[in-house]
C-alpha cells in the first residue's frame, strides 16, 4: 500500500488547507511563504487611500479650473469675433443611442483668413449641402476657433462654470482636514 502523497505539490482534499506545510497544515501555517509573514497596517493603508484621494481631488479640481478659464476666454473671443463667409466641404450622418436613429449632421466648412486655408466643423446639427455658403465668425487671435453668428451672439462669460472646481477643492479641504486631525488625535 502506498501512502498519500504530501508536500505543497499535493492534491488537496476537500476541505483542507493546503500551506508550506503540506496538506492539512494549520492557518498559521498557510498564511507564511518560507517564514515569511504579511502584516497590514490598516490606519497606515487608511491614511495613504485618504492622501490619494485629496491628489486626485485637487488635480481634477485644477484642471477643472483650467478648462472654465479657458471656456470664459473662447467666450469673450467669440463674441468679439471677426466674420467670414465659408464654404460648406462636407456633411456626415450622426446616430445616436443604438445607431438606429438619427441624432443630427456634423458639417465641416473651409474658409481663408489673411491667405491661410482653415477646414473646420460648422456647429449645429442641421444639414447644409455641399458647397453651399455659411457665415461663421473665428476668434481674433484664433481662427481656427469658429462658430456662427448666432451661437457667438448666444456665448457670455459665466461665473458658475467655477461652481464645480471650487466644490472639488472645498472637498479636497475638508478631506485632508479630517485625516489631520485624526492623525492628531491618534498621536494623543
Amino acid at each position: 500500500m502506498t501512502s498519500p502523497p504530501t508536500g505543497p505539490s499535493a492534491q488537496a482534499r476537500p476541505g483542507a488547507v493546503v500551506g508550506v506545510g503540506g496538506a492539512g497544515a494549520d492557518a498559521a501555517t498557510f498564511s507564511r511563504l518560507r517564514g515569511a509573514g504579511v502584516d497590514v497596517d490598516l490606519r497606515r493603508l487608511g491614511r495613504l487611500a485618504a492622501a490619494l484621494l485629496v491628489v486626485a481631488v485637487l488635480a481634477s479640481s485644477v484642471g477643472l479650473f483650467v478648462a472654465a478659464v479657458r471656456h470664459n476666454r473662447q467666450a469673450d473671443q467669440l463674441r468679439t469675433g471677426v466674420p467670414v463667409v465659408g464654404t460648406v466641404t462636407r456633411c456626415l450622418g450622426l446616430l445616436g443611442g443604438s445607431g438606429s436613429n438619427s441624432a443630427g449632421t456634423s458639417c465641416s466648412a473651409t474658409y481663408v483668413v489673411a491667405g491661410r486655408r482653415y477646414t473646420e466643423g460648422v456647429p449645429g446639427t442641421s444639414a447644409r449641402p455641399v458647397g453651399s455658403r455659411v457665415r461663421l465668425v473665428f476668434a481674433r487671435g484664433d481662427p481656427a476657433l469658429v462658430t456662427t453668428p448666432d451661437l457667438a451672439r448666444a456665448e457670455r462669460s459665466s461665473w458658475q462654470v467655477f461652481v464645480l472646481p471650487a466644490a472639488l477643492l472645498a472637498a479636497a479641504a475638508a478631506v485632508a482636514a479630517l485625516s489631520l486631525r485624526r492623525r492628531g488625535a491618534g498621536r494623543a
